[in-house]
């Protein structure tokens, strides 16, 4: 399947090659979010019931465990996301500052959110607006 652009929606979601455009950005990485706060909602759901169940709480860990591995996806796109985001605006992957907390975050909010990308190639690829 590939989206408009040219990308392939495999290397889109978790491929680090790149640029996506600012409004791909915010289209999969909401998506994204809705996605894993759907697994950790039901997870949630089901170490309640589990421990309502059973009167105990000795599945609670292991339920705990299972939904922290299956929210790893999630976390591979939104970097993958970021990364090709950064390399629209023309900056390296390296300058993933989103593990600092708050100013991190707020950094990736300007940048990745906000920022308009770079006109024409860079050294990352072809510009993503320029539809083939």
């Amino acid at each position: 399947m590939t989206k408009p652009g040219g990308m392939p929606l495999p290397q889109m979601l978790f491929g680090f090659d790149g640029r996506i455009r600012r409004r791909d950005f915010w289209l999969w990485s909401f998506a994204n979010l809705a996605a894993g706060l759907t697994v950790i909602g039901v997870a949630g759901v089901l170490a309640i019931l589990t421990v309502a169940y059973t009167q105990s709480y000795r599945y609670f860990f292991g339920l705990s465990v299972a939904a922290v591995i299956a929210m790893v996806p999630f976390g591979w796109v939104i970097m993958a996301l970021q990364v090709k985001r950064q390399h629209d605006i023309g900056h390296s992957m390296q300058r993933l500052v989103n593990f600092i907390p708050f100013l991190g975050w707020i950094w990736v909010i300007g940048e990745c959110y906000l920022r308009e990308g770079m006109a024409g190639d860079n050294a990352y690829g072809p510009s993503p607006k320029v539809l083939k």
